[in-house]
């Protein structure tokens, strides 16, 4: 099936006829793109398309618990004149035995009614069917089930809810008993049942007549009840996610605002009276440090110099003494000589010997000493530059790294202290914040209660029904007269053994390929093999359970939100394959709230692959460039839906974001 044009006429926030081109190229390029902002009309054109399907029975996102004609009358585009048309249409093809048919199906309403009445035209291969156009809602029927529809058309926004455990056992269930037929047997259960209860009643007394007729009578006022409480609930259930997105925003803008900065004031204050403190500490440990060896760290160099010279005195003075030493051996030694009466020239000779090995050994009278220390100050140099310094270098590069870092904190905690509103400044987005969050609570308790009242209310029913069965079989066969009634009597329990029988069968054989196909989904999606081994769906119950890598159940809060969100999409993506129908699929608000990683994955290893017709319907925050060119190769065509504030309107324009 392909989806070739969708029109809309003074319906929604669109005036005048507008039509939008959905038909793909080729199967390689099976992305439709449609941009607008909040409020365009994207939700609008997917709610005419089901509209124009599905009529009373479309399951549209904004008609909540509304009536079908107060729906309608509040979807006719305000300011038109009572003599204009309000329309959708859609034209579509699908292959029929071989051969391609042409449908166009239109619905039309008077604008000037108070209840707006609804005209149906159904055109095939380009010739009006009136017996089609009686017996649409059967025919759709037969080519999408309204019952696997919201695996067809889904909002990405609500895609998350999917993921818990009551509303995938709600999508499994419908989708499941849809694909399968299996509310044909459900039905024939039923009419078996009651045809059962007629014929047995037949042989019953008066007296029992009575009873039995007082108990149908108990299960149709609780069969009514329950339809106004599961009415009542899906009211509820709007109610709640409206209070629960507005609470989101509210807390989004109070955190904009400054509001939770306002909320742990004292603790900032604390931080900050700790960043200050732990701050002056370093300084005092900073001053210490800088009050013991530390600043001979800047002459270090010089150090080396002083000790090398240092060094050198002590080596020329130690040269100078060593030469007085000479001299004085040496006066001795001519002394003796002298004493010997040795000759003089051999004396003089000696002499000159001794003054020119004394001269050798002088130092030269060109060195000056400056310094004049000691030996011990050579050895306390010697001290600090081996020892003492370098610890000094790193426990001072350790101190300033912990300043820095503590100025950092402080001048952080200083700009955060600076950034708390006044409680005045924020005091009425307080205030609505408040009131959001007991909207929201007394919302989620009206549905607690509302499912409160379905469970028991189907519960009294089962029991009722159940009583109602053994009252009618009760001593049927003494009181049977009718050999036939007797015979249609148990024919119909064996019938009805058969069809759970069969039910179960049926169920159970097409699970394993529905468990496949999801499991599949999802790991195409999320790329980690490795987190979810096996899924598993209950035949009976519809209750759906991940295994991890060990084998063990994986509860979904072990999820992150976006891999709940891939899990939603794998969900839907895995029972459209498993429904084995070639139909498009359109995705209002794709990319909901995932975060940049998940938003890639959607990207590129769904949309591209998702149906061989793809319809997205984006804001201008979701596709953006990045996705845009990874989507560009599969791309058909792009629109975006411009509102004119000033006009109240919306038109369809091609390009996606141009301008």
């Amino acid at each position: 099936m392909i989806i070739d044009e969708l029109i809309v006429e003074n319906f929604g926030v669109f005036r005048g006829r507008q039509s939008i081109q959905l038909t793909p190229s080729g199967i390689d390029k099976p992305i439709i793109l449609i941009g607008g902002l909040n409020g365009g009309g994207k939700t609008t054109l997917l709610d005419a398309l089901q509209l124009a399907l599905y009529g009373r029975f479309a399951r549209c996102s904004n008609r909540e618990n509304l009536s079908y004609d107060e729906f309608i009358r509040r979807s006719v585009h305000r300011g038109i004149g009572p003599k204009d048309s309000v329309s959708v249409e859609v034209r579509f093809r699908r292959l029929m035995q071989g051969e391609e048919q042409h449908y166009i199906v239109r619905r039309t309403w008077d604008s000037a009614a108070q209840s707006p009445s609804e005209s149906v035209r159904v055109v095939i291969n380009g010739a009006p069917d009136a017996t089609l156009t009686e017996g649409w809602l059967e025919h759709i029927e037969s080519i999408i089930p309204q019952g696997v529809s919201t695996l067809f058309f889904f909002d990405g926004e609500k895609i998350e809810e999917l993921a818990t455990p009551k509303s995938a056992t709600t999508v499994l269930s419908t989708a499941i008993n849809s694909l399968l037929g299996l509310d044909v047997v459900d039905r024939l259960n039923d009419d078996l049942v009651v045809f059962g209860r007629r014929k047995a009643i037949e042989g019953k007394s008066e007296t029992e007549n009575q009873k039995i007729q007082t108990i149908e009578a108990e299960i149709s006022t609780l069969e009514t009840i329950l339809e106004n409480a599961e009415t009542e609930r899906a009211g509820c259930q709007n109610e709640f996610d409206q209070s629960q997105r507005a609470l989101k925003e509210a807390e989004e803008r109070y955190q904009k605002e400054g509001g939770i900065l306002l909320a742990r004031r004292e603790e900032n204050e604390r931080d900050s009276a700790n960043a200050k403190l732990e701050f002056e500490k370093k300084r005092v440990e900073f001053r210490h440090y800088a009050a013991g060896p530390s600043p001979l760290c800047l002459v270090d160099e010089h150090l080396q110099d002083i000790s090398l010279q240092l060094v050198r005195e002590h080596a020329h003075q130690d040269a100078l003494t060593f030469a007085k030493l000479l001299e004085r051996r040496d006066d001795k030694i001519l002394a003796q000589y002298r004493r010997a009466k040795i000759d003089a020239r051999q004396l003089r000779v000696l002499e000159r010997l001794l003054h020119e090995d004394r001269n050798q050994r002088l130092p030269s009278r060109r060195f000056k000493s400056f310094l004049c220390m000691d030996r011990s100050a050579l050895i306390l140099i010697a001290q600090l530059i081996k020892t003492a310094l370098p610890s000094a270098k790193r426990e001072g590069k350790e101190i300033r790294t912990e300043i820095e870092r503590q100025k950092e904190a402080l001048a952080n905690s200083e700009k955060i202290r600076a950034s708390v509103p006044e409680q005045e400044m924020v005091a009425h987005i307080s205030g609505i914040l408040k009131k959001m969050k007991t909207e929201f609570n007394d919302a989620a308790a009206k549905l607690n209660l509302a499912d409160s009242k379905i469970t028991q209310t189907r519960r009294e029913i089962d029991q009722k029904k159940a009583n109602l069965v053994r009252l009618i079989e009760s001593e049927i066969e003494a009181k049977l007269e009718s050999s036939d009634t007797r015979r249609i009597i148990t024919h119909i329990s064996r019938v009805r053994t058969t069809l759970y029988v069969f039910r179960d069968a049926i169920v159970s054989r097409h699970v394993k390929r529905i468990e496949y196909f999801v499991l599949e989904c999802f790991r195409q999606l999320l790329h980690k093999t490795s987190l979810v081994s096996e899924i598993r769906i209950d035949s009976r119950s519809y209750g759906l359970t991940l295994l991890g890598r060990d084998g063990q159940p994986l509860p979904s809060e072990r999820l992150s939100a976006g891999e709940r969100q891939l899990l939603s999409v794998a969900l839907l993506w895995g029972l459209a394959k498993a429904a084995g129908r070639a139909l498009p699929t359109f995705i209002d608000t794709p990319l909901g709230r995932l975060d940049a990683t998940h938003r890639r994955h959607l990207v590129g290893r769904y949309f591209p692959f998702a149906s061989h017709q793809v319809v997205l319907l984006s804001t201008d925050k979701e596709i953006e460039s990045d996705h845009l060119a990874s989507l560009a190769p599969y791309i058909t065509r792009e629109f975006t839906l411009v509102h004119d504030d000033r006009e109240g309107f919306t038109r369809i324009v091609d390009g996606y974001f141009k301008n």
